[in-house]
């Protein structure tokens, strides 16, 4: 049943979208989580997921987790020196930043979570977004008070209530 419903969710998601995703997550690839090999949508759409709750996992979306090793591209801000330049951005335009630092590794992870959740426009279950490592709340802080490309170091990021920084 797992299977064949993210087949189905896989299918139903815009192709161009899938791609765009997977591009990303590629070793070399840009900010962010990352296999530790190359991967394809195959690769994704053949594991075994088992079913996984964890509570950044948005009541809207379903969560799957498999046995895809990678590299996560998130380290916590306090784990930075106070003053390293962290720029905020918002790659998706969400509305909201994010904190990202160039220049260092996130630790390498045994997983790969995998989220499926409703279309906006046809209601059916797609593919939302696959990453290695746990999920973690997406950031509140939003653009208008802190445009895209903001220079700030990691304390006032911090102040501003972030609690991550992505990898780059």
């Amino acid at each position: 049943m797992t299977h064949e419903r993210i087949l189905a969710a896989f299918a139903a998601t815009d192709p161009s979208y899938l791609a765009s995703c997977l591009a990303q997550r590629q070793p070399g690839g840009g900010a962010g989580s990352r296999f530790l090999a190359a991967t394809t949508l195959k690769d994704l759409q053949s594991v075994a997921w088992e079913e996984y709750s964890h509570p950044a996992i948005s009541s809207s979306a379903c969560g799957f987790r498999a046995p895809i090793r990678g590299r996560f591209g998130l380290l916590r801000l306090v784990e930075l020196v106070p003053q390293t330049e962290v720029t905020l951005s918002d790659p998706k335009s969400t509305g909201n930043v994010e904190a990202v630092v160039e220049g260092v590794l996130g630790p390498e992870v045994d997983f790969t979570v995998l989220l499926l959740g409703p279309d906006r426009a046809s209601g059916k279950e797609v593919v939302w977004t696959f990453f290695p490592g746990e999920p973690i709340m997406p950031s509140r802080i939003e653009t208008r008070d802190f445009p895209h490309g903001t220079k700030v170091s990691a304390a006032k990021a911090l102040e501003l209530g972030l609690e991550w920084a992505k990898v780059g």
